[in-house]
């Protein structure tokens, strides 16, 4: 099947549960996330709002130099660093 017969071409699609399983993040984690300002906006919004849909595309651009998404070791670090900061001011 070529792009001309696909309505959305390639557009690959990823909902917050796709992210969890592609990260080392909870959902809740991935909603921490997702309220900073450099998370990708969702393209949709479905199941009367609860269910936000991201492309892929958008998703690999907000993963570049991040990681900590993929590795806990990482992850854990960043979050120790951050709490250090927090209680040393």
């Amino acid at each position: 099947m070529d792009n001309e017969s696909k309505p959305y071409g390639d557009l690959s699609l990823l909902s917050i549960a796709d992210l969890k399983e592609r990260w080392c993040y909870t959902k809740a984690g991935i909603h921490k996330l997702a309220s900073g300002k450099d998370f990708p906006k969702p393209i949709a919004k479905v199941n009367k709002g609860r269910l936000s849909i991201f492309t892929k595309d958008d998703i690999l651009a907000y993963e570049k130099d991040k990681p900590w998404l993929f590795n806990q070791s990482l992850k854990l670090s960043k979050q120790r660093g951050y709490f250090y900061r927090q209680n040393n001011q």
